[in-house]
């Protein structure tokens, strides 16, 4: 408190009107004579006395300006002067202000628009539930044209299914396929991606519904419902409110799905790597043909480290089915955790790594444009 109370009182002191230089010698003086007076009464002479008064005062100048800086702000004090003396400078030498002004206004676009980029992409967690958190299950398949090395893909529903009855060191896990598909409304005809997730789904990335609700453990056993993406709303339904409980027909085999819309997802909402949501359906339980590849979110429990889940994974992953059974074993775990913000990060990277570069480039340009503005200046002085 007292420190506030200080930057305040020299705050006011430097912008109120200062006082006359005259008074600040005055004051000056009349401590410089008290200072003599002491050293009288000590039994020195008078031109000792004033020798020690004039030693422990300083010179004047000297003394006025730290009683100045003592009383004030010394850098917004000399704002004003600074700012006066930088533009006498620049007008005297416009072609060289300009050079200036570009080169710095280049380097600092440049520098702040990479920081922007690598503080959005980088720094910043993803806009989930307990991001830190949020990890993928992959499959390392091998790869005979890559000479065994594996490459990556989604697992399946029924190895998403064993993970769920049997992980415990993950939660909240939750499952995505994506495909396209034709919807219908009583106005119009769209081809759309739709999305089909799982009951926890919107739960595990923390996500409520802006009208009505999302998915809910008894829609898995009647899944003739649709949660519409926002841009979906406004395109087919004008983002009319009453649109809770209408109905929209998607074109599926054998036949066609009569879908009861109970929800609308805000606009900023979207599944991690995956294509636009434009609706969103849920898994149908027991269909034995749900043997597609699937995208599988979870949480890690805390405390467990990705190691141990991928331990885990694996160990899990033994009783599920290969594929391809004359396929050589991978040489690394089949399946894998990876932190979803490690790997969404990791297809950046090689552009992160230009636009740095970029950047470089960039301000070394600006360093010899500033170099050459002030030899011209120079040689223009002399």
């Amino acid at each position: 408190m007292a420190r506030l109370r200080e930057w305040i009182i020299r705050l006011w002191e430097t912008l109120r009107p200062r006082r006359d230089d005259r008074d600040l010698e005055a004051e000056l003086r009349l401590h410089r004579e008290l200072a003599e007076e002491h050293a009288r009464r000590g039994a020195d002479s008078p031109e000792t006395a004033a020798r020690s008064a004039r030693i422990r005062a300083g010179g004047l100048a000297q003394a006025m300006e730290a009683l100045r800086d003592q009383h004030s702000l010394p850098w917004l004090r000399d704002l004003g002067p600074d700012l006066h003396y930088a533009s006498r400078t620049l007008r005297k030498s416009p072609g060289f202000s300009m050079v200036a002004i570009l080169t710095l206004a280049l380097g600092i676009g440049a520098t702040t628009a990479i920081y922007s980029i690598v503080d959005t992409i980088l720094l910043q967690p993803l806009p989930f539930r307990d991001a830190d958190r949020l990890v993928r299950l992959v499959e390392n398949v091998p790869n005979a044209l890559t000479g065994g090395r594996p490459f990556q893909r989604e697992p399946t529903y029924q190895a998403f299914l064993e993970w769920c009855e049997h992980s415990s060191t993950l939660s909240d896990l939750a499952a995505f396929t994506f495909s396209q598909g034709i919807v219908r409304t009583r106005e119009s005809t769209a081809r759309l991606w739709g999305t089909t997730a799982s009951d926890d789904a919107f739960t595990l990335l923390g996500t409520r519904a802006m009208l009505g609700r999302t998915f809910g453990p008894g829609d898995a056993a009647n899944p003739n419902v649709v949660v519409l993406g926002f841009d979906t709303w406004r395109r087919l339904f004008q983002a009319h409110p009453d649109v809770i409980g209408t109905s929209i027909e998607l074109e599926a085999a054998p036949a066609p799905r009569l879908l009861t819309v109970i929800g609308v997802l805000p606009a900023d909402f979207e599944v991690p790597m995956g294509p636009p949501g434009d609706f969103y359906t849920p898994f149908v339980l027991g269909n034995t043909s749900q043997r597609f590849s699937t995208a599988v979110l979870g949480h890690l429990r805390p405390g467990v480290p990705l190691e141990a889940a991928t331990e885990e994974a694996d160990l899990i992953g033994r009783a599920i089915p290969v594929r391809n059974p004359n396929a050589p074993a991978p040489p690394v775990p089949r399946f894998e955790v990876q932190s979803l913000k490690d790997q969404t990060v990791r297809e950046l990277r090689p552009a992160l790594r230009v636009l740095l570069a970029a950047v470089v480039m960039i301000l070394v340009i600006v360093r010899e444009c500033g170099e050459l503005a002030a030899r011209a200046r120079n040689g223009s002085a002399a």
